[in-house]
């Protein structure tokens, strides 16, 4: 009877478990959703919803990314190619490290959005498309391009964490994909670009200027 007790217990503690981890996923997927969309909000784009389908390509990655230690590397165009019903799929990397070992958490999936997003410092918008010369000496501005790609609709993230938990890497897919023929298409219209030029919270990047 002891012995059938202790079963019991066991079971009951596994299950806590499980869904305390099934809980934090949902908070940072959430996460990652809202502040995706939080900056879209502003400039008066399409919202995002989430896609598990999305979600479970970038989980792939993300472990393919943890076998060589959460190195930065972009996944192949053909892996990203005709999965979750779209014919192509943005991508966007975030990496976190510290001196001690840590959880993933949703500020630090905030953290990872909000990173992507500071790249409009660099930006200038033009109709024509992304042809304006650079405003910062980075050079980085796909990862911005991509969180506010007016025409990706749909987002699935997952992340791995590397080195004894004292790294971690984001992997965020989005369908269909955007920065595709950058040349000629800008990430959004102008009426977009107005807001956000003059939003508040874009004042400590200097607004978003416009080149011809």
């Amino acid at each position: 009877m002891k012995f059938i007790r202790l079963i019991t217990i066991s079971m009951f503690l596994v299950s806590n478990f499980s869904y305390a981890l099934s809980a934090e996923t949902d908070e940072i997927e959430s996460t990652l959703l809202e502040r995706h969309n939080y900056y879209r909000g502003i400039a008066g784009i399409p919202l995002m919803k989430w896609n598990d389908g999305l979600a479970t390509l970038a989980q792939k990655w993300a472990n393919t990314l943890k076998k060589n230690g959460c190195k930065m590397k972009h996944s192949s165009h053909s892996f990203r190619k005709n999965v979750a019903g779209f014919s192509y799929i943005g991508e966007n990397l975030y990496w976190r490290g510290s001196s001690a070992p840590f959880a993933m958490s949703a500020d630090y999936a905030q953290n990872g959005v909000d990173n992507w997003y500071t790249e409009i410092r660099d930006f200038q918008y033009s109709e024509k498309g992304v042809i304006c010369p650079l405003r910062g000496k980075k050079g980085a501005i796909g990862h911005f391009t991509q969180v506010m790609w007016d025409k990706s609709i749909e987002l699935g993230c997952a992340y791995a964490q590397c080195s004894g938990g004292k790294s971690m890497v984001l992997v965020c897919h989005y369908g269909p994909g955007g920065n595709f023929n950058m040349r000629s298409t800008p990430p959004f219209d102008a009426s977009a670009a107005a807001r956000l030029n003059a939003h508040e919270i874009n004042k400590q990047f200097g607004g978003l200027p416009t080149c011809r």
